[in-house]
């Protein structure tokens, strides 16, 4: 997968920028303040209709505007043309000049992953976090995950609502448990798979520890959901929500029995998170085809020259699309036999700079 060109159009400091794409490597340098962070945010949205450094509309729409646009022709297996309109009250999506409804239509045809600064926190927060990650592999890879996923998410919520209610679970004690135990099982089957390819990845980017990946269903995976939650009636009753089941489920990344966030280095762990992203898009492109689209907002932070050029290495083994944000000037960056294209972007106007 990789986007061709991309348009934007009142994005913070980017009143309007028309760019075309390297298929592979795409490092967009400037000053902290120029707006490199926007130019992603932007390629961001044509994959999830959304921010991913704000909420609020009013931050990320240029001052004095009331509508912001992205539109961008991406390449695959297919071609599309996906395009973005936000408002303060709307978010309008069209595939292939089509009016979509759900952001999920374009998250499946376009596979992007995003490292900032933040990454850390699938590491060291709560398990929210580390589930997150997991279910966009889940999602691109396992193509009938979502529809799994909204009948057990209808079902825990009309539990939730009895138990406000005080009114009889039994017959939902059925349908979560069942619902719940498939979610849980094409959960840990990805994830017994990704960490294989995490452990491959992390030897390619030379880890002198060995990481332990695990997953924690959110029960007894001994008895079955349905027993737990009749169990726990009483319990949640009281406490007026589900205890148990694949919302209470978590990722452990562990090194000799020490979760990674207590004991990495921030340099350590970024590069674990490289390599965690390296092996879902690796997964993905075994099991479908499909590559991703990786965007790195700061790839030098916490980063010395001989880790970044290792993760950049395997990205482009991979031939993945990339795209990267960089404070330090474009000669800096070697990358060889792949084929680049390096923009310079100040006050947010974005240019082609040679190399």
């Amino acid at each position: 997968m990789s986007i061709k060109y991309l348009k934007v159009e009142n994005i913070r400091n980017i009143a309007v920028a028309e760019l075309d794409f390297s298929r592979h490597f795409n490092l967009i340098s400037g000053a902290n303040g120029s707006g490199k962070s926007t130019l992603l945010e932007a390629i961001y949205m044509i994959a999830r209709a959304r921010s991913y450094r704000s909420n609020r509309f009013g931050s990320v729409v240029k001052s004095g505007e009331r509508q912001l646009n992205v539109f961008a022709k991406t390449e695959n297996k297919q071609q599309h043309s996906i395009g973005v309109e936000k408002t303060p009250s709307t978010t309008k999506i069209r595939v292939d000049g089509n009016n979509v409804l759900r952001v999920s239509e374009i998250a499946r045809i376009t596979p992007l992953q995003i490292i900032t600064p933040m990454s850390h926190e699938i590491l060291d927060r709560g398990p929210e976090y580390r589930k997150r990650f997991v279910e966009w592999g889940v999602f691109h890879v396992e193509h009938e995950y979502f529809d799994i996923y909204k009948r057990f998410f209808r079902a825990l919520r009309q539990r939730n609502a009895l138990l406000k209610k005080n009114q009889k679970l039994a017959s939902w004690n059925n349908i979560l448990g069942e619902a719940g135990e498939k979610v849980d099982d094409v959960r840990s089957n990805y994830v017994r798979e990704l960490s294989r390819y995490i452990k491959t990845e992390c030897h390619n980017l030379s880890f002198n520890q060995s990481v332990e990946i695990a997953w924690k269903a959110g029960w007894d995976r001994s008895e079955s959901l349905e027993s737990v939650l009749s169990a726990s009636t009483k319990s949640d009753f009281t406490r007026g929500f589900t205890q148990h089941g694949p919302q209470r489920a978590d990722l452990r990344i562990m090194v000799e029995g020490q979760n990674v966030g207590q004991i990495f280095s921030r340099g350590q762990q970024k590069m674990l998170i490289a390599a965690m992203h390296l092996a879902q898009g690796a997964l993905l492109k075994e099991k479908t085809g499909y590559s991703p689209i990786i965007l790195i907002d700061d790839l030098i932070s916490e980063l010395d020259r001989e880790n970044r050029e290792k993760i950049l290495k395997r990205l482009l083994d991979h031939q993945f699309q990339i795209f990267a944000t960089s404070i330090e000037p474009i000669e800096a960056f070697s990358v060889s036999g792949a084929e680049r294209r390096d923009f310079h972007i100040h006050k947010g106007s974005v240019g082609i700079k040679t190399v």
